[in-house]
């Protein structure tokens, strides 16, 4: 699956505030400027917080992947190990989330 095709949340939010700003970020995403300073340092803080996590719960299985399908049965496989997960993806009345990248 092509992931600049994925509707994220920071695609979903552009969708939000103009359907035209959803239709290039999917469509011709390079006519989109580069996040300021201030937008990617909340995304900075978000993989901080992740790295956090994974060193509190040692152990845990990191299921990062750019494919959403792959994701998904990583994350159906990772489930019976009972073990904490990172980026893991769920899906259900034909919605799929994965975590992670903006």
């Amino acid at each position: 699956m092509n992931r600049g095709r994925n509707l994220s949340k920071s695609k979903y939010i552009n969708g939000l505030q103009c359907m035209k700003l959803l239709w290039v970020s999917i469509n011709d995403s390079v006519r989109l400027p580069a996040y300021d300073a201030a937008t990617q340092r909340v995304f900075d803080q978000g993989y901080i917080i992740g790295e956090l996590a994974q060193q509190l719960y040692p152990g845990g299985i990191k299921l990062e992947t750019d494919n959403i399908g792959a994701n998904l049965t990583k994350t159906r496989a990772s489930l019976k190990l009972r073990k904490p997960l990172f980026e893991a993806g769920f899906s259900g009345n034909r919605l799929l989330l994965s975590s992670g990248h903006p």
